[in-house]
């Protein structure tokens, strides 16, 4: 019995089919859905940044990896939402998806509201960043942890 169940995983392990991740939105209320969601990652970013500069956590390394990282959030957020908008505002002509699964070309000519989707465009400028700048703060908040000795009554696992 155990042969066949190896055999089956090999199977699907081996014949890959992509995986089609990215959810194209429909009509005006898929979008409007969507930039609800990047409304609400905007306003939780603003919220951590108010409280965070009323009642600091920390001051070393680590917080301010993390603040930088949610200030590019805040602007990957805002970049992308006028992206989106942007898109919404152009002809269905303007914007051609071809070949690769969402490889985006642009008519000519090049207006500038044309210009303004292709800078908006390569938000994965600020986005990466940002990831990166969270991972390297989320190290040093566990380097932070096990360096530090525990406090009164507090205990470290």
């Amino acid at each position: 019995m155990m042969v066949p169940i190896s055999l089956l995983i090999l199977f699907v392990l081996l014949s890959p089919s992509p995986a089609l991740a990215v959810q194209v939105h429909g009509g005006m209320e898929g979008l409007m859905v969507h930039l609800m969601g990047h409304f609400l990652f905007l306003g939780a970013i603003c919220f951590i940044l108010f409280y965070l500069s009323r009642r600091p956590l920390g001051r070393g390394r680590g917080w301010r990896l993390f603040c930088w990282s949610m200030i590019l959030f805040l602007l990957w957020n805002l970049d992308t939402m006028a992206n989106h908008l942007i898109l919404a505002a152009l002809e269905e002509q303007d914007v051609m998806l071809k070949g690769f699964f969402l490889r985006h070309y642009i008519s000519s000519p090049l207006t500038p509201l044309k210009w303004a989707y292709y800078l908006t465009s390569f938000d994965h400028l600020l986005c990466v960043p940002a990831v990166a700048l969270l991972a390297l703060s989320m190290r040093e908040f566990v380097k932070e942890g096990v360096d530090r000795e525990p406090q009164d009554g507090e205990v470290l696992h």
